[in-house]
């Protein structure tokens, strides 16, 4: 089997990278909709997690609590940091869709509490009626059973990945909807997120983001050595375009990521980086519009790709591998009809 084939030949490694994919390709076309609420997608998505907690969550336990220890379950919760979340929350409670009770002291400070306002209980049904139009369409082919493997994969990667103690439960599209896996896909990749730089990323001076980059450039040197593509190097545009992990990373970040992984470009005037990245074409005022990794940077990612095979292994541990296999023929769906609505 060629190094290629072998990179997605683990179940659990291909079964977290089809579920990145539907999260990217579900991207464009979820925040097109989220957006008539002039909210970003990432934060509608937060807002629905808090509707999940009000019930059954740190907020309404509080009271019994230290206010310290309630902050920090809602960051863990959701795995948004503590600093966002106390931003989101005011934001949210300045556009009349919560009010929130005395803020805690400390580290963690957090409103002790927070009530849903009428303008935001409609808010919330609007959101889930806007998932639920969209999971419609994306999941029209899933059978049945393949759709409760998939909530099944989501779940156990949510409970190993953050602190559900406080499980989500009983939101109006009701449990198991498909409204609700779509809104699983989502947070069950954004829980993944601090695991996965921890477990993986050790000693190698990476982010999650630069890592993402590194992967695909690879699997270009791969597919280019085995003749698949003409160039070894990769377009930027193209680049940008496949990241699973920075869906809204404008150019003008993508390469400054590109910049501190890189070394000299075509005309020599990029002075040498840590070297993972080489240039090719250089339009007018410095922009790469192509890029290759060089034998360093696969060096690091072949490091950091067998780290990420036993941290997938151990998310998933103990999943059939048909549940497995029916979560990625739910995602494949949902990328296949999401680009017909991007």
């Amino acid at each position: 089997m060629s190094e290629l084939a072998l990179l997605y030949h683990d179940p659990a490694v291909a079964t977290l990278g089809s579920l990145y994919v539907a999260r990217r390709d579900l991207w464009t076309p979820l925040e097109s909709l989220v957006r008539r609420h002039d909210l970003k997608l990432d934060d509608a998505d937060v807002y629905l997690q808090l509707a999940h907690l009000k019930a059954v969550g740190p907020f309404a336990r509080t009271r019994a609590r230290a206010a310290s220890e309630a902050g920090q379950d809602l960051t863990r919760v959701t795995a948004v940091s503590a600093t966002r979340m106390r931003g989101l929350l005011q934001a949210f409670a300045e556009r009349g869709l919560l009010h929130l009770g005395p803020t805690s002291r400390g580290r963690y400070a957090a409103p002790r509490t927070f009530e849903y306002t009428e303008k935001g209980e409609r808010l919330m049904e609007d959101l889930w009626t806007e998932y639920a139009w969209l999971a419609g369409r994306v999941m029209v082919r899933a059978s049945d059973a393949d759709l409760a493997d998939h909530a099944r994969v989501c779940d156990q990667i949510c409970r190993n990945t953050l602190a559900l103690e406080y499980h989500d439960s009983g939101h109006p599209q009701g449990a198991g909807s498909r409204a609700e896996i779509l809104h699983g896909i989502l947070k069950s990749a954004r829980g993944l997120l601090g695991p996965l730089g921890r477990m993986t990323l050790r000693g190698t001076e990476l982010t999650v983001e630069k890592a993402d980059i590194l992967v695909l450039l690879y699997e270009h040197h791969l597919r280019h050595r085995e003749g698949l593509t003409a160039s070894g190097f990769m377009s930027t545009a193209h680049l940008r375009d496949s990241l699973v992990h920075s869906m809204a990373a404008s150019s003008a970040l993508l390469s400054r990521w590109l910049d501190d992984m890189g070394g000299r470009d075509a005309s020599g005037a990029k002075p040498a980086g840590r070297g993972w990245v080489e240039f090719g074409e250089v339009k007018d005022g410095g922009r790469r519009t192509q890029a290759r990794i060089t034998p360093s940077g696969i060096e690091v990612i072949r490091r950091v790709w067998s780290e990420y095979v036993t941290f997938a292994g151990e998310v998933l541990a103990g999943l059939s591998g048909e549940c497995l296999a029916a979560h990625r023929r739910v995602n494949r769906q949902i990328s296949d009809l999401a680009a017909h609505l991007r």
